[in-house]
């Protein structure tokens, strides 16, 4: 923006468009666009975006996002957490959720209690619940979808990135039945190890986490019951586990006893570290190779 606050530079984007810079004049009333960001690709190679809303099991209002593949064809589905877990999902590009679309799979991202952008009475509404509520939200999303009947309910599939992480091998311990694979990325697996931690490295980040995941003093059962490397041998879904080795934000460590629990009860289970790699913080390479092995894992999973 100028300093008469007349000529601007925007950036917009949309659910098939990755994005273009445009420059506006106010005073002259003229729009002039300044390039895509991938003008190669055009909108027909997208899935189309819908925001949903619907109530959960206790009658809370939650959204979510489900973009369909090209087409619009019934098919398998991707259930996609969002980390954080004080983020949120729009009804915007984006291109992991494109790339799964781009299978012929549906994708859907639901806004669970704890996500951020709804007031602060909906992020206080996870504090303590990980566990429980918040997956509950996530599985009503998904009961949601599947009543619309554009989904194969028996090919379904959870993939997160860091809480969401957490919640996809949560959602493979709780739903077993339900869930053909799961992947985890950055995820964490065991909260009384990363509360751990955390209270050895930063104290106000441990106050943090003691207040929106439980208090390890006075919840150790809670914190136990909610943690999937814990309960390993309840999860039937094969699980594809990726870790940057240099990720300070959810330390190795966590997919590291994911991987360990898992192969202690016999189940299926990749275990991929990325060296030298942050928090799910890749070059494009790195990524286009990891989400190539994520789909070869996925399909396997849907057929």
């Amino acid at each position: 923006v100028d300093a008469s606050r007349n000529r601007m530079i925007a950036y917009a984007s949309g659910p098939r468009d990755p994005g273009q810079h445009v420059f506006y004049d106010r005073g002259a009333k003229r729009l002039v666009d300044l390039g895509a960001r991938h003008p190669e690709l055009r909108p027909e190679r997208f899935g189309k975006g819908e925001a949903l809303k619907f109530r959960s099991r206790d009658g809370v209002e939650i959204s979510a996002c489900l973009t369909a593949p090209p087409g619009g064809r019934p098919g398998p589905l991707i259930v996609y957490p969002h980390g954080g877990p004080e983020l949120r999902d729009y009804l915007d590009y984006d291109r992991r959720v494109q790339i799964l679309a781009a299978q012929g799979w549906w994708v859907l991202q639901p806004n669970f209690r704890g996500s951020g952008g709804f007031g602060a009475a909906f992020v206080a509404a996870g504090n303590r619940r990980w566990g429980d509520r918040m997956q509950e939200d996530v599985e009503d999303a998904l009961a949601h979808v599947v009543g619309l009947g554009k989904v194969d309910p028996a090919r379904v599939a959870i993939m997160g990135i860091s809480y969401g992480g957490y919640a996809a091998l949560m959602g493979a311990v709780r739903k077993p039945d339900l869930y053909r694979a799961c992947v985890a990325i950055a995820g964490v697996s065991d909260l009384p190890a990363m509360l751990k931690s955390e209270k050895k490295d930063d104290e106000d980040s441990y106050a943090y986490w003691v207040k929106t995941i439980g208090d390890p003093k006075t919840d150790k059962a809670m914190l136990e019951a909610a943690s999937p490397a814990r309960r390993a041998a309840e999860i039937r879904a094969p699980v594809m586990l990726i870790h940057g080795t240099s990720d300070r934000i959810v330390l190795p460590e966590q997919s590291r006893l994911m991987a360990a629990a898992l192969k202690s009860a016999g189940k299926a289970h990749e275990l991929i570290e990325v060296p030298s790699a942050g928090h799910a913080t890749w070059d494009d390479d790195k990524d286009r190779e990891l989400m190539e092995k994520v789909i070869a894992f996925l399909a396997r999973a849907l057929a």
